[in-house]
């Protein structure tokens, strides 16, 4: 397990979680929400957020935490995760082998 997405709704502790894993596996913690929200709350330009998220997924290991649907699910996030986690409670709730089969199953 070396890239790691970790999704799930507002204030469900996936940060929590994510900063847990990263530290465990000693790999880089990235999180979405501290990229795409510039001063005053103003979101990143999509092309930029697009381009960053696509860098940072191609490293070799990582933990992703964030639920931006155009970087995450339908972008470099999920295509180049090993797997993906959400915090118990939440609709995935456990690890999910990242392939192009099942991550349409647990979307």
């Amino acid at each position: 397990m070396k890239r790691v997405s970790v999704v799930g709704n507002a204030g469900s502790r996936k940060s929590r979680l994510a900063r847990r894993i990263a530290a465990v596996l000693e790999v880089p913690y990235v999180e979405l929400d501290v990229i795409h929200h510039r001063p005053n709350w103003e979101p990143i330009d999509p092309d930029e957020f697009a381009a960053t998220i696509t860098a940072l997924a191609a490293e070799d290991a990582w933990v992703i935490d964030g639920n931006y649907r155009t970087v995450v699910v339908d972008g470099p996030v999920w295509r180049r995760a090993d797997h993906c986690l959400a915090p118990p409670g939440e609709r995935l709730g456990r690890s999910v082998p990242i392939a192009p089969e099942s991550a349409i199953r647990a979307a």
